[in-house]
């Protein structure tokens, strides 16, 4: 996938930066620990500012999710510890830290367990959180009841362990949340469409990546009702979105600015606010 690839549709750009006040911001971690934010108008950054306390004391505390766990409704985010399992929310009022504390319950005590995203998976209206085995390809759902495990449900594994959870959303409009992976070797793209916590089907994604150092960093609603897939080069920097329509791109094109030239720094999530003036969501 080269700059070349990268189009933009003229109606749907319209369409896409018009839509009803809507903000995307893009989370941002650096190796060293800070925390930073992007403000999107379109794909266009517009400010960058830091994120909550700005700093991790510990660098080995990593942003895996964001949600709105305790329903005030403002997006709060879920960070786990490398190094022993720890888990902890950060509740927030937009960008602002308001406190932060550890989940219920605290620790994961086998570290090959990771958090991959957060999305709600049993139709309650609350955030879940989606975890992944890096080692044995098993996967589970921590059902939350805002920041406390309610109940544990175990999905499908994968075999090969290359497969990489890298964001839940609801690609094909059937407000259920479904589950993309890439393949961290070969760069291929598949979806899993939920019924709720079944699986109903496993897809390729139509468009492959040429590039293997491109991936997949997030994924959420850059634009509006469409859901997007992130992109960052792991070597180079560079920036791209795809749109997506169910499991083929609506469109693609480079964010501004298109590279980070620090490669310390990486895309951790997106942020999505309906009004920015007003209440997330």
């Amino acid at each position: 996938m080269t700059s070349s690839r990268f189009i933009s549709v003229g109606l749907l750009f319209c369409l896409a930066v018009t839509t009803a006040d809507a903000q995307t911001d893009l989370l941002w971690q650096h190796a060293d620990g800070r925390l930073a934010v992007w403000t999107m108008d379109g794909w266009v950054s517009v400010s960058g500012d830091p994120l909550g306390l700005g700093q991790l004391p510990d660098p080995r505390w990593q942003l895996v999710a964001s949600g709105d766990f305790n329903s005030d409704p403002y997006i709060d985010h879920i960070f786990q510890h490398q190094g022993d399992g720890r888990l902890a929310v950060w509740l927030m009022n937009r960008h602002a830290l308001v406190t932060g504390f550890g989940l219920t319950p605290a620790q994961e005590p086998d570290l090959n367990w990771k958090v991959r995203g957060a999305a709600d998976f049993d139709g309650d209206f609350r955030p879940d959180l989606i975890w992944q085995n890096q080692v044995t390809g098993q996967v589970r759902v921590w059902l939350m009841a805002g920041t406390t495990l309610r109940e544990i449900r175990v999905l499908p594994s994968v075999q090969d362990t290359e497969w990489r959870i890298v964001g839940p959303a609801d690609f094909n409009r059937d407000e259920q949340v479904d589950i993309l992976w890439q393949h961290q070797s070969n760069g291929l793209i598949a979806l899993w469409y939920m019924n709720r916590l079944s699986v109903v089907d496993g897809v390729l994604v139509s468009n492959e990546v040429s590039d293997r150092n491109l991936k997949i960093r997030a994924v959420g609603p850059l634009w509006g009702e469409w859901p997007a897939l992130i992109w960052q080069n792991q070597e180079t920097g560079l920036l791209a979105t795809w749109v997506m329509y169910d499991r083929s791109p609506i469109f693609s094109v480079l964010l501004s600015p298109d590279r980070v030239a620090d490669m310390g720094w990486r895309i951790v999530g997106v942020h999505y606010s309906y009004d920015p003036g007003a209440l997330d969501y």
